[in-house]
């Protein structure tokens, strides 16, 4: 498959390199992203192995991309996953100094952008934890041309989780 490399103003979006995994353990080490996309790194070890799984899209079912400033300083993660029959789903992390810049929004627009024009998906929807929802729904985000109106937006039973579902406008 052909490497998947992006962009967004200020960012750029690139498949995993194994010198990510002192960055990812670092990100991984927040409590913020612990609590609500814990993934279970708590060495270099595990960190490499989790870098390496991301950049594996052998399955064709995920496509998983580093988010890094125009320097390469790792700000986030951003992927589609359950890739299958047009839909997919979406889902994003950011390390704390990037949080309330706008990465996340860019990263999730373009990638979903991808998705839809050369992936031929025809639904992607995106998978938020209640306390992100606010700031993921916020009226003060930009207007996306992909973002229709949810049809159903439906929680767990844990209360926590939300799916909104995007359809190309």
């Amino acid at each position: 498959m052909d490497e998947v490399k992006l962009t967004a103003p200020g960012l750029r979006l690139r498949a995993w390199h194994d010198d990510d995994a002192p960055a990812v353990l670092a990100a991984l080490a927040d409590p913020a992203i612990d609590r609500w996309n814990g993934q279970g790194v708590t060495d270099l070890a595990r960190a490499l192995d989790w870098v390496q799984w991301r950049a594996d899209r052998s399955s064709g079912t995920r496509l998983s991309l580093a988010v890094t400033d125009d320097a390469g300083a790792l700000l986030g993660a951003v992927s589609l996953n359950e890739i299958r029959g047009g839909n997919a789903s979406i889902g994003y992390w950011t390390v704390a100094e990037a949080r309330g810049r706008g990465v996340a929004l860019r990263a999730v627009t373009v990638l979903t952008a991808w998705g839809f024009r050369e992936h031929g998906l025809h639904r992607i929807e995106l998978c938020t934890r209640w306390p992100t929802l606010p700031r993921a729904a916020s009226p003060s985000a930009p207007a996306m041309p992909w973002r229709a109106p949810c049809a159903s937006r439906t929680s767990t039973a844990t209360a926590t989780d939300t799916t909104n579902t995007y359809t190309p406008a």
